[in-house]
C-alpha cells in the first residue's frame, strides 16, 4: 500500500487534502486576500511582470475559496511567482517540508518542465518541476512520480527533506509519489530565498507555468 501523510487539517472552514497540525509549523499562507502568513512571519513577495496577478474564487473541495493566480510570460524578469524570505521564520534550514496547493495553467514554455518550487535564488536547475510528462519530479535526484498532473486542476503537493540523509519525499495528495537521495534540496544558506513558480536563469527562465495556489505552508521539520 503506498504511504501516506495523514489528512484532517481544515483550513478557513475549508478540508483541505494536507497533514495535520504539527508543531513545527511555521508559516502558513491561505490567500484569503492576502499574501501574509495567517500564523505570522514573513510576507510573500509577489512577481507581477504583466501586471495580471490577482486573487480570484475557485471551488476548492466543494466550497467556494480565494486562490492567487500569477500570469508570465517566458526570459528573464518575465515569469510571474512568488517568493519567500525564508530566514525570518525557517531556523532548521536541513530538515524541512514544504506543502503547496496549486493548478498550473497551460504555458508556452520550450520543452514541457515547469518549475514549481526553488532552493537555489533560481541560479540552479535542481529543484521540484512538473516534467514533460506531467508527472512531479525532484529534478536532479531520481526518477519521476506516476500521479499525473494535469492542466486546471488542484493538486496538494508535498515536499519533505531530511537534511541528515540526504533523502526527501514527494507526496501528491497525500499518497507517495516518488523519492530521491543524491541532491540537496536544503536551503543551505539561509540568506537565499525560496521562489515558487519561476525558472532558474540555467535554462534562461523558460521552463514556468503560470498558475493558481491556495495554500503554502512550511515546517521546520521532516513530517
Amino acid at each position: 500500500m503506498p504511504s501516506r501523510l495523514k489528512f484532517f487539517a481544515v483550513l478557513f472552514g475549508v478540508p483541505l487534502v494536507a497533514p495535520a497540525v504539527h508543531a513545527d509549523l511555521v508559516a502558513c499562507w491561505g490567500f484569503q486576500g492576502t499574501l501574509n502568513s495567517d500564523i505570522g512571519g514573513a510576507a510573500l513577495t509577489s512577481f507581477d511582470p504583466l501586471g495580471q496577478n490577482s486573487f480570484t474564487t475557485t471551488t476548492l473541495y466543494g466550497q467556494q475559496r480565494q486562490v492567487y493566480s500569477m500570469f508570465g510570460s517566458q526570459g528573464a524578469g518575465n515569469n510571474a511567482g512568488l517568493v519567500l524570505d525564508a530566514p525570518s521564520f525557517l531556523s532548521n534550514n536541513s530538515s524541512y517540508s514544504l506543502e503547496i496547493l496549486f493548478s498550473q495553467m497551460n504555458a508556452p514554455n520550450t520543452n514541457g518542465w515547469r518549475k514549481i518550487y526553488d532552493n537555489s535564488n533560481l541560479t540552479q536547475d535542481q529543484g521540484l518541476y512538473v516534467d514533460p510528462s506531467s508527472h512531479m519530479t525532484y529534478y536532479g535526484g531520481g526518477g519521476s512520480g506516476t500521479a499525473t498532473i494535469a492542466d486546471n486542476t488542484f493538486y496538494n503537493v508535498i515536499l519533505t527533506f531530511n537534511g541528515l540523509t540526504n533523502a526527501g519525499n514527494v507526496y501528491v495528495n497525500g499518497v507517495l509519489d516518488s523519492s530521491f537521495t543524491g541532491v540537496n534540496p536544503a536551503i543551505s544558506n539561509n540568506t537565499i530565498p525560496l521562489s515558487f513558480f519561476m525558472d532558474d536563469s540555467v535554462t534562461s527562465r523558460g521552463e514556468f507555468t503560470d498558475a493558481s495556489v491556495g495554500l503554502i505552508r512550511m515546517w521546520n521539520s521532516e513530517l
